[in-house]
């Protein structure tokens, strides 16, 4: 498992005097491809300890309706199958999470929960991870590529960078510059290499007297413009 996908939610250590690992299974609800149950299985082996899976069913969960919990519960019957072949104990309380968390986390040397990105959500992981008193350990495991990982990208110089010159170009376009060089370099036709001549001595004039990603914004929607389509 991806390091990236493991977030301790808390500074506590794992209860010593614990004697099973929590896995709180609230948004990944399922018995297979569940890096989340998968981390908890493994830690409790580490520890030679059990593992018990718990589940909060609340009746007032925002904008459920009859079919929604219908739905979940189907799901939740095969996740007890599927646990049950493994030999796993699943604890399904009526409850708030948190509150549900919270009193299974009584006993655990460590509690494992899986990731909910909604307000409310995160708002019960929080709770759980001040009140719970030992670790508490939250598993991304719903989507390919970590979110933070994913958006960690976008942050990048060189990505802004590109934004930044097909921005700068579309503004010269729409500004008519783009036309007015176009015009002015157009009598410079004769040919392929006649042409990138051009545009590579039009280029180096402007990086001359300004920055290298300002002249590629300048002579981009210009290139753009002379090109065969």
């Amino acid at each position: 498992m991806q390091e990236e996908r493991i977030q301790h939610l808390n500074d506590r250590q794992p209860d010593p005097n614990g004697s099973y690992v929590l896995y709180w299974m609230q948004q990944s609800q399922r018995a297979a491809f569940n890096h989340a149950l998968e981390y908890a299985a493994r830690r409790a082996n580490e520890n030679g300890q059990g593992l018990i899976v718990g589940f909060g069913l609340t009746d007032r969960y925002p904008e459920a309706n009859e079919r929604h919990y219908a739905f979940m519960l189907e799901g939740l019957a095969e996740v007890a199958k599927g646990l049950q072949r493994r030999e796993v104990k699943f604890v399904v309380r009526k409850g708030e999470p948190d509150d549900v968390a919270l009193s299974l986390a009584g006993r655990a040397s460590l509690v494992v929960c899986d990731r909910g990105y909604l307000r409310h959500q995160r708002q019960w992981r929080d709770r759980v991870a001040a009140e719970a008193g030992k670790r508490v350990v939250q598993i991304e495991g719903d989507v390919v590529v970590p979110v933070a990982t994913a958006f960690h990208g976008f942050g990048h110089p060189a990505v802004i960078t590109v934004a930044a010159v097909l921005i700068i170009s579309r503004a010269l376009q729409l500004s008519g510059i783009a036309d007015r060089l176009a015009v002015l370099l157009a009598r410079a036709r004769g040919g392929t290499t006649r042409e990138i001549a051009t545009l590579g001595t039009a280029t180096a004039l402007f990086s001359a007297f300004m920055n290298n990603i300002g002249a590629l914004a300048l002579i981009l929607p210009v290139a753009l413009r002379r090109g065969p389509g």
